[in-house]
């Protein structure tokens, strides 16, 4: 699930539960068009990987336990010319998932959730290894965010209110959020 074509379109980044008993229980792979091949990555990988360029993939992962005992879902990165294969973790206690990559604008958005509330977070691409992120939207209300895509202008999600879901727009300009489709009978989603 989640496909995700690279910048050149030679492969795409995808989840599967391949040899699991569990939707739940994801692992990254790598399809390349060039020899037909597909490459397991990471296991445990959560939401919707994004590319960087044609040889990064970052993702959502359940970090190990902190110092207090918690885990988080954290951001890792991986370069797929290391034949290692080792995870570079990009974040620390952050609760961050489904990342997209606007190269253009210097631009790394994700979902990230705290009491039970998601909100969007950006942060600059300058140094891939020293995220910081800031929370660009205020949902209060118990609003769940499930994917992002983004342009040179805009974030597009669909978030749940009350009983339905929804898709809006969140300005990278001006931040302002809008409904971009807001059918209260249906549901909206994947906003891709």
């Amino acid at each position: 699930m989640h496909p995700v074509w690279s910048p050149n379109n030679g492969k795409f980044a995808y989840l599967s539960n391949a040899e699991k008993d569990y939707f739940g229980q994801t692992d990254l792979y790598v399809y390349d068009f060039t020899d037909s091949t597909t490459t397991k990555l990471v296991a445990g990988v959560f939401s919707a990987p994004t590319w960087l360029n044609d040889s990064t993939v970052i993702f959502s992962k359940k970090s190990k336990r902190n110092k207090d005992g918690s885990r988080y879902y954290d951001l890792y990165s991986i370069d797929l010319n290391d034949k290692k294969h080792k995870p570079n973790r990009l974040t620390h206690d952050m609760r961050l998932t489904s990342p997209v990559v606007n190269v253009e604008n210097n631009l790394i958005a994700a979902i990230g959730i705290s009491d039970g509330v998601s909100n969007i977070y950006t942060s600059e691409l300058d140094s891939i290894d020293n995220l910081i992120f800031t929370k660009r939207t205020d949902f209060i209300d118990g609003e769940k965010i499930f994917s992002l895509s983004i342009d040179n202008a805009s974030i597009a999600f669909d978030v749940i209110f009350e009983h339905g879901r929804d898709i809006m727009t969140f300005d990278l300009t001006n931040n302002t959020i809008d409904h971009l489709l807001k059918v209260h009978y249906f549901d909206e989603r994947d906003p891709y």
